[in-house]
């Protein structure tokens, strides 16, 4: 496929798939994480208005959206800004003089460290967390496809007979 070929591209590919891998490592504990806690409702459907709690049945949903959107755009802006000409989005544009030492992109450090791990061995963590995101990527598509193909979820596991 070439995709390594041109290693300009290759370094957008690797923040994309960190970015990515996150957001599985996320996603595949927040299934988990309802499965656990509210096994009656349908993970693919908890998001629907009729399964929020009380107070945020009455969000519109569009507006809601239409926020997350413009956020998540500014944020992936901003990282395009920074693959562009790293370190250029080190300051807050709003809070100025706050900085993060952003040593190497994807990995700012600073505030967004506050239990000092970049302080130990950051490459063999690194490598952990790209290979967990992996594992997480693949597993958010299994619990997909189980729900599209195979119509069950991972509660019917409580109830079959093993």
């Amino acid at each position: 496929m070439g995709l390594g070929a041109d290693p300009v591209a290759l370094k957008w590919y690797r923040q994309s798939e960190l970015v990515h891998a996150r957001w599985a490592m996320l996603g595949v504990a927040g299934v988990l994480g309802q499965e656990i806690l509210r096994p009656d409702v349908f993970w693919y459907e908890a998001g629907l208005p009729e399964n929020l709690p009380g107070p945020f049945q009455n969000i519109n949903m569009g507006g809601l959206l239409a926020w997350e959107f413009l956020l998540m755009h500014w944020v992936e802006v901003r990282r395009w800004q920074d693959y562009k000409n790293f370190g250029s989005v080190n300051e807050d544009p709003i809070f100025k003089g706050n900085k993060v030492p952003n040593l190497e992109m994807g990995y700012p450090g600073g505030i967004f460290d506050p239990l000092g791990f970049s302080k130990g061995n950051l490459k063999e963590l690194q490598t952990k967390e790209i290979k967990n995101g992996r594992i997480a990527m693949i597993a958010f598509m299994a619990f997909v496809i189980q729900v599209k193909r195979l119509r069950w979820t991972c509660s019917a596991l409580s109830t079959a007979d093993l």
